[in-house]
């Protein structure tokens, strides 16, 4: 299997992609791992725990049904998302940044389930998300399609939905669902991206990650029914080729959420992608070169031209 094949969901006809040279990330790989240190919440919100039920504005679709109806988004050969002894997790504000980069996704599935998951601008249009959100071999193929609810907080007013029905994933995950090539993009018709901006990613050396704090925040279905938000953020576990793994309370519901860094000049990375849990080490997809190719590669052409 070539590592650099991707597929989309409007043609299922792999495309070869041949790696390139990735000078645009020397900068980021010369920072010493010293420099790094976990962000500090300027603020968070502490409200109650509310379940509530949205509704499309523009067309009228339920988007969270009741609890008893939906899922998390999770590979059923792996373990979802865990919580590791207490749970750590504290509110974080969609309307500040980096967190109003992140938007929580409404997955229908071509058999009619509906699941919750977590995706994250990686352009005006283009998020990106856990493989098993964007084409869940259990849910037939392709998601049916997906609502991005960029700014969701509890019953917050004034949020809008936007449908996307165009989405890519790794050739590795798509046909032989392997779980070290779990990841994928979302395509939006509109560059909902503007207002809030999007993340920068980056592949980083063992050295730097092995060193580094990382946070994860995303949309838990355990909490508020997976309409707020939850940030945790600790020292990496470990790394390796494809996958960062940490000692971070996570749930269904937050796939495809970020794993990034706060670098001491204040920027931010995205290093990976969540995605699974265990009884020790929760873990997601690294961007290393291949992911760092394809995201790239994505977030430029989209469409597919």
């Amino acid at each position: 299997m070539n590592p650099h094949k991707t597929v989309t969901s409007s043609d299922d006809t792999p495309v070869i992609e041949r790696p390139e040279k990735i000078s645009s990330l020397q900068t980021v790989l010369d920072i010493p791992s010293s420099s790094l240190f976990s962000p500090e919440l300027s603020s968070w919100l502490q409200q109650k725990k509310t379940k509530v039920s949205l509704a499309n504005i523009i067309t009228g679709d339920n988007i969270v049904p009741d609890a008893s109806s939906i899922k998390s988004a999770s590979f059923a050969s792996y373990r979802t998302e865990t919580v590791i002894g207490g749970d750590d997790r504290v509110l974080a504000n969609p309307r500040e940044n980096p967190f109003n980069k992140i938007c929580a996704l409404r997955i229908r599935t071509k058999n009619g389930l509906m699941y919750v998951g977590t995706g994250w601008f990686i352009s005006s249009n283009v998020l990106a998300t856990a493989g098993h959100c964007v084409y869940l071999h259990d849910g037939g193929g392709w998601a049916d399609q997906i609502s991005v609810i960029p700014f969701l907080n509890g019953d917050e007013s004034g949020v809008r939905s936007y449908t996307a029905r165009k989405f890519h994933s790794s050739e590795g995950w798509v046909n032989d669902r392997n779980s070290d090539h779990d990841y994928g993009v979302i395509v939006l018709d509109e560059p909902v991206g503007d207002v809030s901006g999007w993340f920068s990613f980056a592949s980083f050396p063992d050295s730097d990650l092995n060193t580094s704090v990382v946070n994860i925040c995303g949309y838990p279905l355990d909490r508020d029914n997976a309409t707020r938000q939850y940030i945790h953020g600790r020292k990496l576990v470990r790394a390796s080729e494809r996958r960062i793994y940490y000692d971070i309370d996570t749930f269904g519901g937050q796939s495809g959420c970020p794993a990034y860094l706060k670098l001491s000049n204040g920027k931010i990375y995205a290093i990976g992608i969540h995605t699974y849990g265990g009884a020790t080490a929760n873990y997601g997809s690294r961007i290393n070169a291949e992911v760092f190719y394809n995201l790239q590669k994505w977030k430029h052409d989209p469409f597919g031209s």
